[in-house]
């Protein structure tokens, strides 16, 4: 999977080594500035408010996806007083943390008889996926 505007330019992932028998692939969005590694073999697909979302083509409901949302400040007397505001400020500026929300969202669902070992399995990597998420500079 590759995203529009994405490269590889980062450092690897901790977690690149998967589990034997599933290949993950990087997934970098440069423009929002993330990346995580996904199964190769899943789809991309389209969602309402997502920026993005892997579904497990052999498993519809099996998914992971990312949003990620502008942080706003309703008013100032948020940030506290102008001493706060200051530091907030200059601490910001030092660590260039951008002004986003990400949220990463994974989905798994048993069969209809239940959840057996293979569902372990599942959830296993998709706990793996999530665990390789991180922010990535501007």
């Amino acid at each position: 999977p590759s995203a529009s505007g994405g490269s590889a330019s980062a450092p690897p992932l901790e977690g690149a080594a998967a589990a034997p028998g599933t290949a993950l692939s990087e997934y970098v969005n440069a423009k929002q500035q993330y990346r995580l590694l996904v199964p190769a073999d899943w789809d991309v697909k389209g969602k309402a408010g997502a920026d993005v979302l892997f579904e497990d083509p052999a498993r519809r409901s099996t998914s992971v996806g990312i949003t990620v949302n502008p942080v706003k400040v309703a008013s100032i007397a948020q940030f506290g007083g102008l001493g706060d505001v200051g530091a907030k400020l200059l601490e910001a500026e030092r660590k260039k943390v951008p002004p986003r929300l990400y949220i990463l969202n994974a989905a798994f669902k048993c069969d209809k008889d239940g959840c057996g070992p293979a569902s372990a399995e599942g959830v296993q990597l998709l706990r793996r996926v999530a665990g390789t998420f991180d922010v990535t500079a501007a």
